[in-house]
């Protein structure tokens, strides 16, 4: 399922402030009563113009509002983007805090120590929530996570390995001349 915002949604064309103001009548309306809202002149109020204008600009006339239409399978389509992007933009910020906090009280502590206890506290926060996707979620990301570092740990092993051996075939060929093999046996990396 794509999340990427549709970029041709006439609502992702509106100011942050109209987002805003679309996304708090859905949530106390309907689909159908919010699509109707939308349609009307003048939707939603305009938010007031705080610039000043400087000396030789002219104020330009206020543009006229205008209705738009939207389907209610756009709009709900519209609201779940919304939504989870305010959600993340939230979750950041309870992130950036609570790994400032985790470093504050356990200076000591890896980056790997705090990605865990961060993992925990989201968890149980899932849990407390009852939100079985988030927990699913943050479980695929855990997994993934450990996946990529098995795979990185393995391809760095494969790549010492294969050094390993072409040293080990140089110093075998230099074994008549051992000051010339000296040398390169220091590069041998160790195991």
């Amino acid at each position: 399922m794509n999340r990427k915002p549709d970029g041709r949604s006439r609502l992702n064309r509106l100011s942050k402030d109209r987002q805003a103001a679309v996304a708090d009548f859905a949530a106390r309306h309907t689909l159908s009563e919010t699509v109707e809202w939308l349609k009307n002149p003048g939707w939603p109020p305009e938010p007031r113009a705080t610039t000043q204008i400087s000396p030789g600009d002219t104020a330009s006339p206020p543009a006229q509002p205008q209705g738009t239409s939207v389907s209610r399978w756009a709009l709900a389509r519209w609201l779940s983007a919304y939504r989870i992007r305010q959600q993340c933009a939230q979750n950041r910020h309870s992130v950036a805090a609570l790994i400032r906090d985790l470093r504050a009280a356990n200076p000591a502590w890896t980056p790997d120590e705090v990605h865990k206890a961060a993992q925990a506290f989201f968890e149980a926060l899932a849990i407390q929530r009852q939100e079985t996707r988030l927990w699913t979620l943050t479980q695929r990301l855990d997994l993934r996570r450990a996946q990529l570092e098995l795979t990185t740990a393995k391809y760095k092993e494969s790549q010492r390995s294969k050094l390993r051996m072409g040293l080990e075939t140089i110093v075998e060929a230099f074994r008549d001349h051992p000051e010339a093999a000296r040398p390169i046996a220091s590069f041998m990396p160790a195991g």
